[in-house]
């Protein structure tokens, strides 16, 4: 998963999924409060996704293949960042397959840092990565939505 987060707190979540499966599967996504989907694509072909309610969404996986990679985008909003300093609790999609690894690529605006504190382990950053990337992890999880809490501040402001 990528996580693109504006200072007007405007933020666009793409996530790439790799599921193996026997026979038809109903993939079910509980979209995190105040995300929506934009697009979603099973075997890179665009499909539409059921709205069950309540940010639910099912896509059909299909019954003939062993594996299939699902693509998705959802755009949210929280608040606008605080110029200097502040916190934002930010979340992914829960889906109720057993997964062996997620990793989530979180991109703040530039000149920021910032800590995470969460259900996820912060991992080191990957040579070249944008200065503004923190870069999370968490194996072995099922049924569990993906949240952080961030400790932000401007990197780029003299004292």
């Amino acid at each position: 998963w990528t996580l693109k987060i504006e200072p007007d707190g405007a933020m666009l979540a793409t996530g790439a999924l790799a599921i193996e499966h026997q026979g038809q599967l109903g993939l079910v996504m509980d979209t995190p409060p105040g995300m929506k989907l934009l697009a979603c694509e099973v075997a890179g072909k665009a499909v539409a996704p059921v709205d069950l309610g309540a940010g639910v969404v099912q896509v059909t996986l299909p019954p003939q293949a062993a594996s299939s990679r699902v693509t998705c985008a959802f755009t949210g909003h929280t608040g606008p960042l605080d110029p200097v300093e502040g916190t934002v609790c930010l979340a992914l999609p829960k889906v109720p397959l057993f997964m062996h690894t997620l990793v989530w690529q979180l991109d703040l605006p530039a000149g920021y840092q910032a800590e995470t504190h969460g259900n996820l382990t912060r991992q080191q950053p990957a040579s070249g990565a944008p200065p503004a990337r923190i870069t999370l992890r968490k194996n072995l999880c099922r049924d569990e939505r993906p949240e952080i809490q961030l400790f932000y501040q401007r990197s780029d402001l003299k004292s």
